[in-house]
Order: C-alpha cells, then sequence, then structure tokens
C-alpha cells in the first residue's frame, strides 16, 4: 500500500514538474516574440525617421533651387531692362546731337535768320511807343509795322527752304575704309641636281617673310613639296649636305650642293644671306667645286 501511495506521489510530482515546464517553455516563447515585436518595431522607427529625414533634405534643396533659379531670372529681367535703358538713352543723345549739328549748320549758312528775329523784336517795340503816344501816328505805324512784318515773314518763308534744304544735304558719313594690306612679296626658287637626275624643282614662286635667309626658303619650299632636304650648323655656319637624298661626294671628291642669287654665287652662309624680293634662287649641284658655273674654287654655303 505504501509504495502504491509512493508511486502516486512520485507520479503526480513528475506531472507538476512537467506542467511547470510547459508554462515556463510558454512564457519564454511569449518573451521572444515580444523582444522579436519590439526589434522589429524598432527597425521600422528607424526606416521611418531616415525616409523623413531623406524626404526633408529633398524638400529643402528644392527650394534652394527655385530661390536660385527666381533669383537668375530677376537678374536676367534687370540687365534687359537696364540695357534697353541704355539703347534708348543712347538714340535720344544721338538724335538731339543730330538736330543741334543740323540747326547749327543752318544758323551758319542763313545768318539772315537771326537779323529777322531782331527785326521783328525792334518792330514790336516800335508798335507799342506808337500806340502809347497817339491814335492817328499808332494806325500809320501799325500800317507800316504790319508791311515790315509782311516782309519779315516773306524773307523767313524764303529763308526756311534754304534751312530744309540744309538738312536735307546732311549725308550720313561713309564708312571708313580700312587701309589696303600690301601684297606678299615673292621670290622664285629651282632646285637642279646632276645630270643624271636633271631638274628636281623647277622654279616656283614663294612668299618669304622679313629677315627669311636663303636657308629658310630651302626648308619651306622643301617641307611644302615635301622633297627630302639635310642640313648642318646654322647662321653663318649652315652647310647644305644633301637634296632629294643626294648628297655631297656622292659624284666625287669635288662634288656637293651650290647656291646662287640673281646669277650670282654670293660668299655667305646659306643661313645668313637674306632674300630681298624679287630674288632668283638656284640650288645647284656640282660635280667641279663649281667651275661648271663659273662660280670658281671653293664650294660657300
Amino acid at each position: 500500500m505504501r509504495d502504491l501511495e509512493i508511486n502516486k506521489k512520485t507520479k503526480e510530482k513528475g506531472q507538476e514538474i512537467k506542467q511547470d515546464r510547459q508554462i515556463n517553455q510558454q512564457i519564454n516563447r511569449a518573451k521572444n516574440n515580444e523582444n522579436i515585436a519590439s526589434s522589429r518595431t524598432g527597425k521600422i522607427k528607424i526606416i521611418s525617421t531616415l525616409l523623413l529625414l531623406f524626404s526633408f533634405t529633398l524638400l529643402v534643396s528644392c527650394g534652394n533651387n527655385s530661390e536660385k533659379s527666381l533669383e537668375e531670372n530677376k537678374l536676367q529681367e534687370s540687365t534687359k531692362t537696364q540695357g534697353t535703358e541704355v539703347q534708348v538713352n543712347l538714340q535720344d543723345k544721338s538724335k538731339s546731337k543730330s538736330s543741334q549739328d543740323a540747326n547749327e549748320q543752318a544758323g551758319s549758312k542763313n545768318p539772315d535768320l537771326t537779323k529777322n528775329n531782331l527785326e521783328n523784336t525792334a518792330n514790336a517795340k516800335g508798335t507799342d511807343s506808337a500806340k502809347n503816344s497817339n491814335s492817328t501816328t499808332s494806325n500809320n505805324k501799325g500800317q507800316t509795322n504790319n508791311k515790315n512784318n509782311n516782309q519779315v515773314q516773306s524773307n523767313t518763308q524764303q529763308s526756311n527752304p534754304t534751312q530744309t534744304n540744309s538738312q536735307s544735304q546732311i549725308k550720313p558719313q561713309a564708312p571708313i575704309n580700312p587701309p589696303a594690306q600690301p601684297k606678299a612679296e615673292m621670290i622664285s626658287v629651282s632646285i637642279i641636281g646632276p645630270k643624271e637626275t636633271g631638274s628636281i624643282l623647277g622654279s616656283t614662286k614663294v612668299k618669304f617673310a622679313e629677315k627669311d635667309t636663303v636657308l629658310d626658303i630651302l626648308l619651306k619650299i622643301t617641307k611644302e613639296k615635301r622633297i627630302q632636304m639635310e642640313y648642318t650648323g646654322a647662321k653663318g655656319f649652315a652647310y647644305i649636305e644633301g637634296i632629294n637624298n643626294i648628297y655631297e661626294f656622292d659624284h666625287g671628291p669635288e662634288s656637293g650642293w651650290v647656291y646662287r642669287v640673281n646669277s650670282t654665287f654670293p660668299n655667305q652662309s646659306v643661313g645668313a644671306y637674306k632674300v630681298k624680293p624679287g630674288d632668283k634662287i638656284e640650288f645647284l649641284y656640282t660635280i667641279d667645286l663649281g667651275r661648271e658655273f663659273n662660280k670658281g674654287i671653293g664650294v660657300n654655303q
């Protein structure tokens, strides 16, 4: 009996323990659900605040852009109005100046106008004094004054056509043409190789600048015509070694390039001789130190 009672008690205690465990598990689950829900709500709150901040920044930037565009439009309108006002003022000034000039010219051409005006004022004073003295004399003087006035008016009418003619004769000034630029000065250049090659470049017109040398002209024409050329030195020590792949000593120990200006051989280097308008420059290949061209001994470049 006792054993049965003990077993019953142990079973009851085990059931109570199981129930307590189940209750604790349910409580833990509820707490976990609450924590999950709270974390979700926190995330939602953070996201909503970020969205609010982003929308606020967008609104602020849009407002700034709209203000800037309004200010720019106002500035443009103000500049346009100022420009129109300046143009109107300039036009008014030009019109007033032209009218003043026309009046001055008309006055200088018709000095009778000023005399007639003076006569009119004098006659008016005379009529006033005559009226104060006598009625009979005033009538006579009034008649004479009327005649004078008619004469003055006729004179002014005759002088007015001259004034209008003087105004009509004013013509706009013709535009000043710019000075004609001087034409580019030219020289002629030719290149003649040995007998086997013949003419490398026929007589060709070349533009030149001030202080250009024979070497400058050769460099310009060979570059333009795509002719090979090689030289050494500079200025007073410049020396042509080869043109069109024909070099010194290719046709003997006394062969090389010489140059001639206006049928004479200068005693200067190609880098020192300055060309002049109308010069005829020839580059010649010699095989005998230039003797075949009556140059004499020595090859001067």
